[in-house]
């Protein structure tokens, strides 16, 4: 013979089916944010990664797009940022390649290619001087890049500092024996 419940006992396993419902609700919840999130991080993975080949395939405008919504997703990727500078600074809009770099760097401090591209839009934008502190930084960082040191002597020779230009053209080519165009300026320097 079944024993009978009271009117307590089925209160009592009712609400244990209440809670074990809500925790099947939250649990249910939770996977699905989590696959949610995954898939995002995903999808924006991928599009840093089809808008980087962009930049490099020289479709900036295309690019911009895919970074814009890269950056919106994740506010603190500076690579997005910096890319997004490249491209900027390819279509000649340096204000705005500025401010990319900008906040790349501010993301990242220690980000030489950051400042290696604001250095080089402040070439673009004959701010001398100022370009010359950002190509400075890059090779603090990156003491093995030809090119920081090539576009440093360009700042210089534009400045009229030839003997400094001379040394930063001499430095690439030491680098990069191949790096055609600093030997060339080098020689014009001389």
């Amino acid at each position: 013979m079944a024993a009978r419940k009271g009117k307590k006992g089925a209160k009592k396993e009712g609400g244990r089916r209440a809670w074990i419902g809500v925790a099947a609700l939250v649990f249910a919840a939770t996977v699905v944010i989590a696959f949610v999130l995954a898939t995002s991080t995903d999808s924006t993975a991928s599009l840093y990664t089809q808008a980087v080949g962009k930049v490099q395939a020289g479709r900036h405008e295309d690019a911009i797009a895919d970074l814009d919504q890269v950056v919106q997703r994740q506010v603190e990727n500076a690579e997005a940022y910096y890319y997004r500078g490249l491209a900027k600074a390819n279509l000649a809009r340096y204000e705005d390649a500025i401010l990319d770099f900008e906040r790349a760097i501010a993301l990242q401090n220690e980000y030489a290619d950051a400042y290696y591209g604001r250095g080089l839009t402040l070439y673009y934008l004959e701010q001398y001087e100022a370009s010359l502190l950002d190509f400075d930084r890059a090779i603090a960082l990156q003491a093995d890049n030809a090119e920081a040191y090539h576009n440093r002597g360009l700042a210089y020779f534009m400045l009229a500092r030839y003997k400094e230009a001379i040394l930063d053209y001499t430095r690439a080519v030491l680098l990069q024996p191949d790096y055609v165009e600093a030997h060339m300026n080098s020689g014009l320097a001389k």
